[in-house]
């Protein structure tokens, strides 16, 4: 056992040994003790009594008793596992003494082991038994406890060891059943061979020396139960048990025997007598040692010892390097890939791609593989030129005279005669071959579906396509006239499966050995049906290219397939033509490797579009539109215009390279990345871990989305982070060739038919091999995608279906509302939709309003067949914002797509509760100093801006000050570079745009119509860009609350909170990510055009900015007195002024709830999922409630004495009820600060009037011309 975890439970079970607990069982041991004299009486010949079999049957029942209360010898189910134990013992004892036996794999080879693992399981099964039994006995006792009159555990009766176990605790933990298992086996194997053998040898020296000796001895001479914190912890079990057989032997018998001490060899003969004599037969227990076995011993583990030590020496240039664990000498880490299946390989061979970022290193046997899965390391070795050579273990593919596992010297000429053979126009001439077979394959899957849809294992299809498709470019053959094509895509698979499978069992290297396998047979005669399968079309390409004569390059016909086997028989490399095994091994390659490959690929890539139907359906709309008529020839110009497609691909590959693993052979000695490494070191590089690094792709690294190629998404990226062709000089051949292949194959797939499945990325289970193959079969239903003319009946179908849906929408569903007045105009089905469609953002806004500012109470809107209940009216509102069933977000926010965010979640009430510490009075003014520095930086650039020009364009430098605060008390972040926060800014305002605009667009609602707008093109770039400015700061701020010293409620920084908290589970990474997003979005933008509209007021209105500069005078004495919490509390007019402010320009101007169930609200029926909207612009400027002057700026109506009749609900700038705005409190000081600095320091003027503002309309209230405003400098504060 480990020592951390024998430490704690030690600890724990010292007190299970205890005096008190010990004597309980004494009773108990002279019970058994008087059994077996008993036993021993009633033998015939007592002359010949076996005392060690006696001896270990009773300290057997001794031991059974007091760990599990279970009496083995007369219990007839327990007493069968007395020879079990017996059996299990002397297997155990003879694996210590076979050196051969100690690594688990060899171990697991034996049939000692077979008949061990099965004794155990019977053992295991009766031991999980009785503690069963003593739970329930133990649970019981808990219901109805009997008190004993000496304390609550009674130690008048035995103490079970098994119930101390279940009910002690470790390190606060209770014992697992699988602990207790083991710990009561310890104790049961341990105590019962040591007890007997300490009685047995202890009679025979009481036989020996009749007259007890006494010898002074050094006080630490003795130590029969080992020393330290580790020795023995039933030491006085065993001395009680050990003296109560004693006593009961002696008292019944004499001892003596012949032997003599120095003539014991662990072999005694010795006589029992009282009224009889026995002779004890030791010889079961007594072992005779062989010097000489041991000295060859010695020799072997010295030997062993050595050439271990000669192996680290060798390699100690990486000894500083991590091992993949777990590591033993001599066989490294061979045993981990040994007796495993081959998902089990898979993902033990990937857990420290996984686990170490940098180099580290795996031993397969002695041999050393330096591995590593970073992308500036895989690059480095893949393009240094002295890391061309191919291990060993591409040997075992049996092709080394091809470029796919030639070594360096032949590949290097043979690359460079073949790379012509895949330039683009010889690409170009392949394109019908690759739609032919396509076509076919598609007509061959629907013909196996039918009319309706059908589970179907794709890969067979689209591997015999792959086939005649390399084939067909390869050899020019139609290899469906040759017969085996079925055997010989089997062979192919089953032969890569035998070279990966040798790749990792260390004993199958040596040729030799390798030869008298099973497996060796298997493959040979697999490669020997592959080769058959090919030789005639060999020999005929062969004849025709030796009975032509050579054709010039410029009078190739490139419109006919230039065929690879051709180019092979025609160029020449070193100056000398290609031998036969040269020709043979390289097609070979072409047609197993590129059949493979492409085929898993594409079948990759299919898998994953059934898996996501939304980009399925995307990719297919790609294809129609470049391929409207299904009769169309694919050319290579209409295959560029797939854009999306080649991303789905490249998505596709990045998840599931074909070939998952490359390796690398050095062959000088080179240094790569800080590491010096000598010649002839083995580099195994994963792609396909470097293609899911989350630090490399992001936290959704594992998740399928084409769109993280859009370039847009790829700056910043690492370049060297996707290589599924390899990299360097020997990448693969045939990268574009495979991706010409695949375009052409989906295209066609998609064009006729469509694919599903059920599947989860979390449910792929891949497996080791040559090439990524799930373990499973790739079954995806498949159906036709039919494409037929709408007869006239279906039209009238749709339309009475149109009639329906009108009658139900508008008559039917909405009779609660009949009576309800309607915004104007209002046609059948599109309702009002016309009235919001294709508007500039202002006249949007007016269009919004208007029917507020008409209407006193309830109306109603309808976004097509989408009914919205509105009002402003203030009772009506407050009834609606606090009731406790109208907390419901509308369908409307879902176009945030911040659905595990505070905005939109249904779970908002658990992320208010996390959040809301985080804005309370106390973190809001510790955040005091650094809103403060941000404004000074917005004062300095405005000065800056002053001296150039006295009219500024106020909204970027609020909106980028804004954009410092949020980052910096939120995330805990740097104030953001200038140019990067302009980039945020910009993508921001118009992703906000983007939203607004498709809320109030009947037509935008449908995602499947949205999807095809340029506002759709435009915000999935932008978004993407926000996101990409924000996962850089999650990434670094999470790496530093790795080892921060502090608690989350130490830190201003609300994402710490985020990451660090534990109530109710911890937050996935998805609902970070939306939380930072909901608070980034809403905080910056509205208090950034708060300050923006304040500030335009007071240019508009000289007198109150005149009276709120005296205030700040009066408070802050001189210009340099710094701004303190206690000095802005001072400022009361300023209060005044932004309420004001915040009444004529609240930042969210319109609100929107559903109704969670059925409600009524002052006497209004709304059912349940009505969208009720409120407008908090509209509602701040009723002259019913704040007079005739409601559109003038009056901060003193704000006074107490103006503000008595007024009802409180009249005013609710940051909304009401359980979801009102969070960081109130924060924006309320954030605007103090600001306008306080610009207050102090800038005189403002402006020749608009309040007549002449223009709102547009978008997520936060905004100014259509900005905020254009004139500054003058203050020269003296007084």
């Amino acid at each position: 056992m480990y020592y951390h975890l024998w430490k704690h439970q030690r600890k724990t079970l010292n007190t299970s040994f205890n005096k008190r607990i010990l004597e309980s069982f004494i009773p108990w041991f002279d019970k058994c003790a008087t059994k077996m004299v008993n036993e021993m009486k009633r033998e015939l010949n007592l002359s010949q009594v076996n005392v060690m079999q006696h001896c270990g049957r009773c300290t057997m029942d001794m031991v059974f008793g007091s760990t599990i209360g279970t009496d083995i010898l007369d219990d007839p189910v327990a007493s069968k596992f007395v020879p079990i134990i017996e059996t299990v013992s002397g297997l155990v004892a003879g694996r210590f003494t076979n050196i051969l036996k100690y690594p688990d794999f060899l171990y697991e080879l034996t049939s000692d082991y077979k008949l061990e693992m099965k004794y155990r399981k019977e053992f295991y099964q009766f031991i999980n038994t009785t503690i069963d039994k003593q739970k329930r006995i133990i649970a019981m006792e808990s219901v109805d406890k009997i008190v004993d009159q000496e304390d609550d555990i009674g130690y008048k009766k035995p103490q079970i060891f098994i119930n101390h176990l279940l009910k002690g605790k470790r390190a606060g933990q209770p014992f697992t059943d699988l602990e207790i298992l083991e710990q009561s086996l310890t104790i049961i194997l341990g105590g019962n061979d040591t007890s007997a053998l300490a009685i047995c040898n202890l009679l025979t020296l009481l036989a020996m020396y009749p007259e007890i000796q006494e010898k002074d001895r050094p006080p630490h001479a003795f130590k029969p139960f080992s020393v330290g914190a580790r020795y023995c912890i039933g030491k006085q079990y065993a001395m009680i048990g050990v003296k109560v057989v004693l006593v009961h032997l002696l008292r019944n018998f004499r001892f003596h025997t012949d032997l003599e001490y120095e003539k014991m060899e662990f072999k005694f003969d010795v006589q029992l007598s009282a009224q009889f004599t026995f002779q004890l037969m030791q010889s079961s227990a007594g072992v005779r040692i062989d010097k000489m076995w041991w000295l060859w011993l010695f020799l072997v583990l010295a030997a062993v010892g050595l050439l271990h030590c000669w192996i680290l020496q060798r390699h100690r240039f990486a000894q500083h390097l991590p091992n993949m664990q777990p590591y033993y000498p001599i066989i490294g880490n061979g045993q981990l890939f040994m007796g495993k299946s081959r998902v089990q390989l898979f993902n033990v061979l990937m857990e420290p791609f996984r686990e170490f970022g940098g180099w580290f290193k795996i031993w397969l046997g002695p041999k050393l593989v330096l591995c590593t899965s970073h992308p500036d390391i895989m690059n480095a070795v893949l393009t240094h030129p002295e890391c061309l050579e191919k291990p060993f273990f591409y040997d075992f593919v049996k092709l080394e005279h091809g470029i796919f596992a030639g070594h360096y010297h032949p590949w290097k000429t043979q690359r460079k005669a073949l790379n012509p053979a895949f330039n683009t126009r010889i690409l170009n001439s392949f394109i019908p071959v690759f739609a032919e077979c396509s076509k076919l394959m598609v007509h061959n899957m629907e013909k196996s579906v039918g009319n309706g849809a059908l589970s179907l294992s794709i890969f067979p299809f689209i591997s015999k396509c792959t086939l005649e498709m390399v084939c067909g470019t390869t050899i020019g053959c139609d290899v469906l006239e040759q017969p085996g094509k079925e055997t010989f895509i089997e062979n192919v698979d089953r032969c890569f499966e035998l070279v990966a499978k040798r790749m990792l069992n260390i004993h199958h290297y040596i040729e030799v050995l390798y030869g008298f396998t099973k497996d060796c047979i298997e493959e040979s005669e697999r490669r020997t049906s592959c080769y058959r399968f090919f030789e005639s079309v060999i020999e005929k390409a062969k004849a025709r290219v030796q009975s032509g004569s050579e054709v010039p390059d410029e009078c190739v016909d490139y419109k006919r397939p230039q065929i690879f086997a051709d180019q092979l028989l025609t160029v020449r490399h070193n100056g000398n033509p290609f031998t036969d095994i040269e020709i043979t091994h390289n097609i070979y390659s072409m047609i197993a490797a590129g059949n493979d490959t492409t085929a898993l690929q594409v079948t990759h890539t299919c898998l994953f579009l059934a898996m996501f139907p939304d980009i399925q359906e995307r990719a297919y709309r790609e294809v129609m539109d470049v391929f409207p008529d299904p009769e169309q020839d694919i050319t290579l110009e209409d295959l560029k215009k797939l854009t999306y497609m080649e991303r789905v691909i490249k998505e596709s590959l990045r998840l599931a390279p074909s070939g998952p693993n490359i390796a690398r052979q050095t062959m000088q000695d080179i240094e790569i990345a800080d590491l010096s490494i000598p010649k002839d070191s083995l580099i195994v590089m994963s792609i396909f871990s470097m293609h899911r690094r989350k630090d490399v792709w992001g936290p959704d690294a594992d998740v399928f989305d084409p769109d993280r190629f859009l370039p847009e998404r790829s700056v910043g990226r690492n370049g060297n982070a996707y290589v599924p062709f390899s990299a360097g000089s020997r990448n693969c051949i045939g990268g574009r060739y495979a991706m010409l292949g695949m375009k052409v194959m989906l295209s066609s797939i998609l064009r006729r038919l469509r694919l599903r499945s059920s599947l989860q990325m979390r449910e792929l289970q891949f497996r080791f091999d040559l090439t990524l193959k799930l373990e499973s079969d790739y079954f995806v239903t498949v159906e036709k995608r039919v494409q037929t003319e709408t007869p006239m009946l279906a039209i009238v179908l749709v339309l009475f279906a149109l009639c329906i849906l009108y009658y139900y929408t508008f008559v039917v569903r909405t009779r609660y509302a009949k009576d309800i007045p309607s915004a104007k105009p209002c046609y059948p089905l599109i309702g009002n939709g016309l009235s919001f469609m294709e508007k500039s953002p202002a006249k949007l806004f007016e269009n919004v309003v208007q029917p507020f500012t008409q209407f006193d109470k309830w109306f109603k809107v309808w976004l097509g067949p989408q009914l919205l209940l509105c009002t402003s009216h203030p009772k009506l509102a407050e009834s609606v914002l606090s009731h406790p069933k109208c907390l419901e977000k509308p369908f409307f926010y879902s176009f945030v797509q911040l659905e595990q965010g505070i905005l939109t979640h249904n779970n908002w009430k658990r992320y208010r509760k996390v959040l809301s510490p985080a804005f309370s009075t106390g973190k809001v003014n510790n955040a005091l100093p650094t809103l403060i520095a941000c404004a000074d930086d917005l004062i300095s650039k405005l000065e800056s801006k002053v001296e150039k020009t006295s009219t500024v364009s106020l909204a970027p430098l609020l909106s980028e000050c804004t954009l410092n605060m949020i980052f910096s008390t939120t995330l805990g972040a740097n104030v953001v570079e200038q140019l990067e926060a302009k980039n945020i800014l910009r993508n921001l305002d118009s992703l906000f745009q983007m939203i607004s605009a498709r809320a109030i667009n009947v037509l935008y609602h449908c995602d499947w119509i949205y999807k095809h707008t340029n506002n759709y093109k435009t915000e999935s770039n932008t978004r993407a860009a926000c996101y990409r400015a924000v996962d850089k700061i999650l990434a670094s701020r999470r790496k530093a609350l790795e080892n921060a010293a502090y608690e989350a409620e130490d830190t201003p920084a609300m994402l710490d909170r985020l990451l660090t908290i534990k109530d109710d589970g911890p937050l996935t990474d998805t609902e970070i990510v939306h939380n930072i997003y909901s608070i980034i979005g809403a905080g910056y933008d509205t208090a950034a055009h708060a300050i923006g509209h304040a500030c335009l007021f007071l240019a508009m209105h000289p007198v109150v900015q005149a009276n709120l500069y005296q205030e700040v005078c009066d408070v802050f004495y001189n210009a340099d007195e710094p701004i303190t919490e206690q000095k802005l509390k001072q400022l009361t007019y300023m209060d005044r002024v932004l309420k004001e402010t915040l009444r004529l320009a609240p930042a969210g101007a319109t609100v929107g709830r559903e109704a969670q169930e059925n409600v009524t609200i002052e006497g209004q029926f709304i059912p349940r999922g009505t969208t009720i909207v409120v407008s908090l612009f509209a509602l701040h400027r009723r002259k019913d409630f704040w007079g005739d002057d409601a559109d003038q700026f009056d901060p003193d109506r704000f006074l107490p004495e103006r503000s008595e009749a007024r009802p409180s609900y009249a005013y609710m700038p940051f909304n009401t009820g359980s979801r009102s705005c969070l960081g109130s409190r924060y924006a309320m000081l954030t605007m103090k600060v600001i306008l306080t600095m610009i207050v102090r320091a800038f005189q403002l003027r402006t020749k608009m009037t309040m007549a002449e503002l223009k709102f547009r309309f978008d997520i936060a209230l905004k100014q259509e011309h900005g905020y254009l405003i004139e500054f003058e400098r203050r020269t003296q504060h007084t």
